[in-house]
């Protein structure tokens, strides 16, 4: 799925949504949380690595965010930054 056809599911969805205790969360509330992952969505993010330390530690190249025996994360945990292979478009 693109960012694009998220953000387009994401304003187009209109459904009541109940938390874990079974209550409906507001609409204001709902309303602001997809505002907030579009947002989040939109964003355009660093492009980094994940440089190798050696001893297993993978070094981000964007904040220096050191991950020991952890999976490739297509993102940093730390600064968010796109660890994904650029792509030629």
């Amino acid at each position: 799925m693109t960012k694009e056809e998220a953000i387009k599911i994401i304003n187009c969805y209109d459904l009541g949504f109940y938390d874990l205790s079974g209550e409906k969360i507001p609409a204001d509330k709902l309303a602001e949380a997809f505002d907030m992952a579009i947002e989040a969505l939109s964003a355009d993010r660093p492009q980094g690595e994940w440089v190798d330390y050696g001893d297993c530690e993978d070094i981000c190249s964007i904040c220096g965010y050191s991950k020991v025996h952890e999976p490739n994360y297509p993102f940093c945990p730390n600064c968010g930054a796109d660890m994904r292979e650029r792509r030629e478009e």
